[in-house]
């Protein structure tokens, strides 16, 4: 399934409700997506350091539940590099050059980043402490070829802010990460579903963790929609 990486415009409040750590959670996403059919769906939006290993061992547990539900659950990852993981942001950055030699396809990001996490440790702060910076963009070239197929040449050609091209890929992961601050993000992983963070959410969560929390909302989200005419 495509995991959307921007959150769509809403508007207008849903009244639906559900209890997750003393806040309302909609039972369906809050607002009315523009050309979108949002029936029945539930939005879960997660904010992932590529070189987090708590954001890694998240992923597991949401990439078993999107395969569970389907298309009924609508993934929103943002990547959200943490300063003390000396080498996140340069990893996100080549998560969104990855995004445009696909022609901006976000799941070619996704792919990047799932990666990226099978790799993490190699970009860890000791083992980098005598490597520079372009050692570490070769390494995130030679993961975007070994997961993606992209020429490793290419890559680095848009891995810089030396071209028009090459700043316009820097600035989109620039702004992915101050939208993701502007919403009081501090940690990662850190997860919202419909709109309303869950709190307990952490790396520890298995399939069935969501299950938990995602089966009464779309048992309530179907009920809802369903007024007898």
């Amino acid at each position: 399934m495509m995991a959307a990486l921007y959150v769509l415009p809403m508007i207008l409040a849903s009244t639906s409700v559900a209890d997750c750590e003393g806040l309302p959670i909609p039972f369906s996403p809050d607002g009315n997506a523009i050309k979108k059919n949002m029936t029945g769906v539930v939005e879960l939006e997660l904010f992932w350091d590529w070189l987090c290993p708590y954001s890694r061992n998240h992923s597991y547990g949401v990439l078993d539940a999107s395969r569970h539900y389907g298309d009924k659950l609508q993934l929103i990852i943002h990547p959200f590099p943490l300063p003390y993981h000396r080498h996140a942001f340069e990893t996100s950055w080549a998560s969104f050059v990855a995004r445009a030699l696909a022609g901006d396809s976000m799941d070619k990001q996704l792919q990047f980043g799932i990666y990226a996490f099978s790799q993490q440790t190699a970009l860890y702060n000791d083992p980098t402490f005598n490597m520079t910076p372009a050692d570490i963009q070769n390494i995130l070239a030679r993961w975007g070829n070994e997961c993606c197929g992209f020429d490793t040449a290419q890559f680095l050609g848009l891995f810089t802010r030396k071209s028009h091209s090459g700043e316009l890929v820097y600035l989109n992961a620039n702004e992915a990460w101050k939208y993701s601050a502007n919403r009081g993000i501090a940690a990662t992983p850190t997860t919202f579903v419909n709109g309303v963070p869950v709190l307990n959410s952490n790396s520890t969560w298995k399939l069935a963790d969501w299950i938990n929390l995602l089966d009464p909302i779309f048992a309530r989200n179907n009920a809802s929609w369903d007024l007898g005419f």
